[in-house]
């Protein structure tokens, strides 16, 4: 039965020199695995014999390695070493390879990811290397002392424990980005592709120092007849992290496998990590983040040439790792700078709150005041609009008088004798119209004090006291900004000078090559950084204030026109 048989059609498929992956979901359990199947050719012949041990080899290195579940090898579940139908299942790693990723960001990684997968890949070969023996050893086969005092426990001295690792350690032989997956949910490094592995004592036939990738061989792997050992891992592993690090491996690989070999078994100098990595972040237009010194030096010594001058094996290049990690907690500092980035923004935010919140109750202020005005100009003009209608009434009133007296003396003038009865009658008449002039005259009087009372309105005044108010501010904003100026020429000085000591720094640091001095040098670039961002942040305030005073400056001209507007309709009354 065809393997693939038990899953719907594959979702995905990888296809390599060795093998096809093929990303599977099982039909009747509904999980999502990896099922590696070997390539083989239709004729029987040795190729096919060689690639079905070379699966068959990696299919029990990876049950073996699986007794301790290491949460940075991949896994394997389910297999058939059938030679007409052979496979295995493993985790399925959704992610990308060291290599994808180094391209992905443009060679530009940072420091605590180089770390961490550091960390997490020597972790691996500490297991590979000796810690593997744990979970492998047979009380009855390996003739184990058990103790005395503790019948569970066996007794393991220090010539057994080197027996037991020997016997049952795993040599990778194929270290390189390729064979270093990144997962995507939670950036964890997982070692893959164990199909040239090499098992405990097992002779390392000639054909094996071929195995990996040019870029990555160690010295004694171009030498068919030294031995490949655990610091063979050591050495391919330094080149992965130089890559990591730098952007590129040391020796790029060419078609000239004799150039090749003697740069990695010859080859005494190799490009300056710093200079690549800073070139890197310049041309992709990224601020350089510098690298502690201890990480280069792990480098170093993994690339030695003479394997003996390298770290022993996975274990000790682990510990090493750990060690200075422990001394700098990256990821803790890491988290330290963002927790200080967001309690700093989240102040800035509460002020800028602040000051928004003062400025709204000024504008409402305003605007109450600017309705009043408003109010009472309204007030003042239906007022005026009333006392001009009652004055044209008064005078409509004073034209019908003198039109009715000329009138009437023209009546007299012609007709004396017939109109003498309404002399009299038109003689009270005009008297009443005179007493009811003079009443409207005293009318208009008591309005046009009613005016010159309505011109005293203090309200006027207030605007002119909120405008002082308003000039108070500008000026006090004004005091601010020069205040503000003060401090952003203080912290540019004091970056002025700083950079000068770095610079003294960075000499003194290149004469003498001591770490204290690199530790200064990195002191004062986080001293320049934190200058800068305070620089920033007064600029921000500087900016913030010059935007507050043209508001208040706005606010002031129009409340300068409408007093104005305010004094023209006053003196049309």
């Amino acid at each position: 039965m065809n393997i693939l048989e038990e899953y719907n059609e594959p979702l995905d498929q990888r296809s390599g020199s060795e093998a096809i992956v093929y990303k599977v979901r099982h039909k009747k359990y509904d999980y999502l695995r990896a099922v590696r199947v070997p390539i083989m050719e239709n004729e029987d012949n040795g190729k096919n014999l060689n690639a079905y041990q070379r699966f068959q080899n990696e299919c029990k290195t990876l049950l073996k390695l699986g007794n301790g579940t290491h949460d940075n090898i991949v896994r394997i579940f389910r297999y058939s070493l059938d030679e007409n139908n052979p496979f295995f299942e493993m985790d399925y790693v959704d992610g990308e390879n060291i290599d994808q990723y180094i391209n992905r960001n443009h060679n530009c990684i940072p420091v605590n990811e180089v770390i961490r997968m550091a960390t997490q890949i020597s972790s691996a070969l500490a297991y590979c290397h000796e810690d593997i023996f744990q979970f492998c050893y047979s009380r009855k086969e390996d003739k184990l002392q058990v103790n005395p005092n503790d019948g569970s426990e066996v007794v393991i001295d220090e010539n057994k424990k080197t027996e037991l690792i020997n016997k049952y350690k795993v040599i990778h032989n194929d270290i390189h980005s390729g064979n270093v997956m990144r997962r995507k949910h939670d950036g964890k490094y997982i070692l893959i592709d164990f199909g040239f592995a090499i098992n405990g004592v097992e002779e390392v036939c000639q054909s094996r120092h071929s195995n990996g990738a040019p870029e990555f061989k160690a010295p004694e792997k171009w030498d068919k007849n030294s031995t490949i050992s655990e610091q063979s891992d050591i050495y391919s592993f330094g080149i992965l992290l130089y890559q990591f690090l730098a952007g590129r491996v040391p020796f790029p690989i060419n078609e000239n496998s004799e150039e090749m070999a003697n740069a990695h078994k010859y080859e005494k100098s190799i490009p300056s990590i710093q200079r690549l990595r800073e070139e890197y972040f310049i041309k992709n237009g990224q601020k350089y983040e510098d690298y502690p010194q201890w990480l280069e030096e792990v480098i170093l010594k993994c690339i030695e040439k003479q394997p003996e001058k390298r770290f022993k094996n996975g274990k000790e290049l682990h510990e090493c790792i750990i060690r200075n990690t422990k001394t700098v907690n990256y990821d803790q500092e890491e988290r330290n700078r963002l927790d200080n980035e967001v309690r700093q923004l989240k102040n800035e935010l509460s002020s800028e709150m602040k000051s928004k919140q003062t400025l709204q109750s000024q504008l409402g202020l305003a605007q109450d005041d600017l309705k009043q005005l408003r109010g009472q100009q309204e007030e003042l003009q239906s007022k005026l609009s009333t006392k001009q209608k009652l004055i044209g009434l008064l005078v409509a009133l004073l034209t019908i008088v003198v039109l009715v007296g000329a009138f009437t003396g023209w009546q007299l003038y012609n007709q004396i004798a017939p109109l003498n009865a309404k002399v009299v009658e038109q003689t009270e008449t005009v008297k009443c119209l005179s007493d009811t002039i003079g009443m409207m005259n005293e009318q208009l009087i008591v309005k046009n004090n009613e005016i010159e009372e309505l011109k005293k309105i203090k309200t006027p005044g207030n605007r002119l006291s909120e405008i002082n108010r308003l000039n108070e501010t500008v000026a006090d904003q004004k005091r601010q900004i020069h205040d503000l100026q003060i401090q952003l020429t203080k912290k540019q000085n004091e970056v002025a000078s700083l950079n000068t000591q770095l610079a003294k720094a960075k000499k003194v640091s290149a004469n003498n090559g001591k770490t204290g001095n690199a530790t200064e040098v990195q002191s004062l670039k986080d001293q320049i950084k934190q200058k800068e961002r305070d620089i920033s942040d007064l600029q921000k305030r500087l900016n913030n204030a010059n935007n507050d005073i043209s508001n208040l400056s706005r606010n002031l001209k129009n409340a300068n026109k409408e007093i104005k507007a305010l004094q023209e309709e006053l003196k049309k009354c």
